[in-house]
Formats: C-alpha cells, structure tokens, sequence
C-alpha cells in the first residue's frame, strides 16, 4: 500500500472517530436533558433533536471508520454519499441555519471550493444565483464580489471533497 494511501487510511479514520465521539456528546446531551426537562414541551422537542441528531453522526461516522479500517468500498460509498447529502442540505438552508452557513464557509474557505461538486448547487439555495450571486466563501480571498458574470476566474473551481 502505497504511504499516501495509508496516511488517507489514517486522517480518514481519526476524522470519522472524532465525529463519532461528537455524535455520543450529542446523544448523552440530549438523553440526559430529557430526562430533566421532560414535562416541558419545548425541552422535550431540542432533547429529542438532539438524540436524533447525535445517533445519525454516530451512524455516519460508523460508516466511514469501518470503511476506512477495513478498507471496503461500499461502506466508503455510503459514508461518501451521506456526507454529500448533507453538505447539499446545508447549501439549501445557508440563509436559513446559522450552522450551515459557518459549515459551508469554512469547507469553502479551507478546501478553496464552490458547492460540493460545483458552483451550479448554489441555484438550490436563496442566493441570488439567478444573477450569478455566490458567497464570498466560493471565491478566492481577496476578491471584492463573488459573482459568475463579473468575476468567474476568482470562483473556487475544485469539488469539496478533492485533496491537491
């Protein structure tokens, strides 16, 4: 196996374990504030949330580990495919979620891209893509708009999940 490999077997894996270990803090957070809070009706709804949210990390992050340890292609593909997912869902509600938002800059800023494939996904979000409007995250810094019609050479070209 050739070290570049291996050293992707091992970022992939620790990566994947960390977001396990997210998804359990998240899990116990929520068990244990529902079972303090659970007469309140709004406390009973985050806990919930939170639970669900922590057992899919946990399910995603499973996923990758297995995947990456044992090396099997379809657990990488499903692992992979999840990820997307999200990662589209969290273009979609940019302007909706704080959390996206902050996701989905920091992806951009640190992996110098547009959208998980390509810039073309921010039409599925409330950007104003119609008129070649991005996030200021899509676009190299420095640039003063980050817009398709004015200024594509400054657009992040490479996908998401792409490694130089």
């Amino acid at each position: 196996m050739s070290v570049s490999v291996k050293c992707l077997q091992i970022i992939v894996s620790v990566l994947c374990f960390l977001m396990m270990i997210l998804g359990i803090i998240l899990l116990v957070l929520g068990i244990m504030a529902y079972n303090v809070y659970h007469t309140e009706v709004n406390a009973n709804v985050s806990s919930i949330s939170y639970m669900v949210v922590g057992s899919f990390i946990v399910a995603v992050a499973i996923f990758g580990l297995v995947g990456a340890i044992c090396k099997n292609y379809c657990l990488l593909i499903i692992y992979s495919k999840l990820y997307e997912d999200g990662y589209k869902r969290a273009i979609e509600t940019y302007h909706t979620e704080k959390n996206s938002k902050e996701f989905v800059d920091h992806a951009q800023k640190n992996f110098q891209c547009c959208g998980y494939v390509d810039y073309t996904e921010w039409a599925a979000s409330f950007f104003d893509f119609k008129h070649g409007v991005l996030p200021m995250s899509c676009c190299v810094e420095g640039a003063k708009v980050c817009n398709i019609n004015h200024n594509f050479h400054d657009v992040h070209k490479k996908r998401v999940c792409e490694y130089e």
